[in-house]
Order: C-alpha cells, then sequence, then structure tokens
C-alpha cells in the first residue's frame, strides 16, 4: 500500500486543508475526495478519525492480487492515514505523507 497526503491544522486542531491519495500494487493511485471533504473545517477529534475510516473503506476502490485481499488494502490504506492525521493532532503540527 501507497498512500500521500497532506493535512494542514490550525493550533486548536481544526484542519484548512487536506489532500489524500490511496495505492499500491496493482491499484492506480486516486485522490480521497470524499474524505478530504469530510475533513474540511473539521476539528480534529477521535470519533471524527473513525468517521474518515469508514469513509475511506467504502471510497479506496482497491484491487486485489495474490499478495492481498480487496478488505485488506482498504484497511491498511484506511489505518495508515488516520493514523498519520492521528499523531499530526497529537504533535500539533501539519500532516505530510508521501508526495500528495
Amino acid at each position: 500500500m501507497t498512500i500521500a497526503g497532506r493535512v494542514q491544522l490550525e493550533v486548536d486542531g481544526r484542519i484548512v486543508a487536506a489532500a489524500l491519495a490511496a495505492g499500491g500494487g496493482p491499484t492506480l493511485p486516486v485522490r480521497l475526495h470524499a474524505a478530504e471533504r469530510m475533513l474540511a473545517n473539521q476539528l480534529v477529534t477521535k470519533s471524527l478519525l473513525k468517521e474518515v475510516h469508514s469513509v475511506v473503506m467504502n471510497e479506496f476502490q482497491a484491487i486485489a492480487d495474490d499478495y492481498a485481499s480487496v478488505h485488506y488494502r482498504k484497511m491498511t490504506a484506511a489505518n495508515l492515514l488516520v493514523s498519520e492525521i492521528y499523531q499530526a493532532w497529537r504533535k500539533g503540527g501539519d500532516c505530510h505523507v508521501g508526495q500528495p
């Protein structure tokens, strides 16, 4: 799995802008626009991150191959993206993963 993203946070934890993408294996990288829209102008909370996880699971159209199932790829992408946003929020800074 490959993820890329940029999430800009205000000091209070509000998301100013988000650009997220996922891909990997036979799946070409794609932007996750629904997840980006969900994050826009929201305060980061654990409940928001749970919702974003669900949106990524639904939005990301992964392709299975001999090494990983569709569910595994979706779960991995959602876990990685949410984890990076959570870490940035806890540290009080922006989140940059890969090259969006």
